[in-house]
């Protein structure tokens, strides 16, 4: 078990360090669109990652300038289960502030969501939100979360079509 988590963790940093693009296609001129799939393997990987190395180590690199973590419409954000966003690769403004009660236009406690799909192991959660990749416009985002710690968790959503359709289900009890 031991051997195949080191590898596992190996395969991960390995893929996190080398900046390999995720495949994607283009929609509009600078939009993207992730499968599903594609989300939560970013998610996954970058969990990994921020097991394996010193969470302030993990929110510099998520942070930095020179951030190879992001992907072109796919950025990661950090956040603790008080509330705290703690990284935000779209908006380093967020980062520090307190977002437990933030609601979408539809009343979605989108960060409570957040905590609770976190407090199980992982998860999605649909709710509207900027999507800067389109100048700033509310939109269906499909986000998938992992815990990483005790108290915190790491995330990434995506906007596009495969979020407009699941966003629209009857049932937003995605898994």
């Amino acid at each position: 078990m031991y051997k195949f988590r080191f590898v596992t963790a190996f395969l991960a940093i390995s893929i996190i360090a080398s900046g390999m693009p995720i495949e994607r296609t283009a929609y509009a001129e600078t939009h993207y669109s992730y499968s599903r799939q594609e989300v939560k393997a970013f998610v996954d990987s970058v969990a990994l990652y921020a097991r394996s190395v010193p969470r302030d180590r993990a929110f510099k690199r998520f942070n930095g300038p020179a951030n190879k973590i992001a992907r072109p419409g796919l950025y990661l954000f950090a956040i603790d289960h008080s509330g705290v966003m703690l990284a935000h690769g779209g908006d380093p403004l967020l980062i520090g502030k307190n977002l437990y009660s933030l609601k979408d236009p539809n009343g979605v406690f989108l960060i409570r969501e957040i905590i609770d799909r976190s407090k199980k192991g992982s998860g999605w959660v649909a709710y509207i939100w900027h999507n800067p990749e389109n100048g700033g416009k509310m939109e269906p985002k499909l986000t998938y979360v992992r815990r990483v710690g005790n108290n915190w968790c790491v995330g990434a959503g995506m906007y596009g079509h495969e979020a407009k359709k699941l966003f629209n289900r009857p049932s937003r009890g995605f898994r």
